[in-house]
């Protein structure tokens, strides 16, 4: 299923209502229904604040392919930005050392089964697997 939803954090909601509704559908656990709101809501609010487009609006498929539930988000007339590149943040460093942000996506690489990004014609996505327990 695809749908577009407003860039804009006031999207979430229905973001979240999307993805329920095909969880459901799907008939997912809530340990996967879980990482796939947190997955889904870090990328989508990564796209929000930090994406160089002018277009109004972010591109969200869902589905489900064999055990995998696949979450493909798509960015159009964005400069490039591969968050499987992204450097993992210094756990082990100290609050004054770190610098701030990637906190959240080291947390969905973390808990998703594979992160893919593909640029194509100043289209960012980003692919998010999901093995499901079923």
């Amino acid at each position: 299923m695809e749908r577009t939803f407003k860039r804009s954090y006031s999207a979430l909601d229905e973001l979240f209502h999307f993805l329920d509704g095909i969880l459901e559908a799907e008939n997912v656990g809530e340990d996967d229904a879980f990482t796939a709101r947190l997955a889904l809501e870090e990328v989508f609010t990564n796209m929000v604040k930090y994406s160089t487009s002018k277009i109004s609006s972010i591109t969200v498929r869902i589905q489900s392919v064999g055990n995998d539930l696949v979450l493909e988000l798509e960015d159009q007339e964005a400069e490039s930005f591969d968050p499987v590149r992204y450097p993992a943040p210094d756990l082990k460093a100290t609050l004054e050392e770190r610098r701030p942000g990637g906190l959240g996506l080291h947390l969905v690489r973390s808990l998703v089964d594979s992160i893919d990004h593909d640029y194509v014609d100043r289209r960012n996505i980003v692919t998010l697997r999901i093995k499901l327990a079923r």
